[in-house]
């Protein structure tokens, strides 16, 4: 938890913003919040207090964000960013609540890498068999027993299912990324 006056100035942390960043609470009360930010962010910051002060157009404010930012170490991590605005003995200031969001980043990305791969790794085995349906289902090794042919159908509709089915998780991953609308 980070409070900040509306020039940018680090007011107030909580002991966690230690653990989360490296830096003792003495180190960051009077330096600007930017200190905590990468490029290009750090640069831009106050341009958006600036722009915010002026017109009162919440581009942060109020509304929860990924965000990524730095340690004092140099090393960057993502971090979900939650800022509201508060007036007290008629100073505006700013609280900031921001978690380290780089575990739930590493399992999205793991999930996605492992729906990708049992998919693909599903597609091609199912590919084969489906084409080898195909091929008794059109009579490419002669006639078969009436009961052979309903089970070849019955088997062959199934992989058609399981097809369009592993075709879906796949778009869905590619929403999920970004990758397709």
């Amino acid at each position: 938890f980070i409070t900040i006056d509306e020039m940018g100035r680090i007011e107030r942390v909580n002991p966690a913003v230690q653990k989360l960043f490296g830096y003792a609470p003495e180190e960051l009360v009077g330096e600007n919040v930017r200190i905590l930010m990468p490029s290009p962010m750090r640069e831009e910051h106050d341009s958006y207090l600036r722009n915010f002060r002026e017109t009162g157009v919440r581009k942060i404010i109020g509304i929860g964000r990924e965000v990524v930012a730095l340690r004092k170490d140099g090393t960057c991590f993502p971090a979900e960013l939650a800022v509201s605005e508060m007036f007290l003995g008629g100073q505006r200031y700013f609280s900031g609540v921001i978690r380290d969001i780089s575990d739930r980043k590493r399992v999205e990305r793991l999930q996605s890498e492992f729906i990708s791969t049992v998919s693909h790794e599903l597609r091609t085995p199912l590919t084969s068999i489906r084409g080898s349906l195909g091929l008794l289902s059109g009579g490419m090794l002669g006639e078969l027993p009436e009961e052979a042919g309903e089970y070849v159908e019955i088997a062959l509709n199934n992989s058609d299912r399981l097809v369009r089915l592993i075709n879906d998780i796949l778009d869905i991953e590619k929403i999920q990324s970004g990758s397709m609308e």
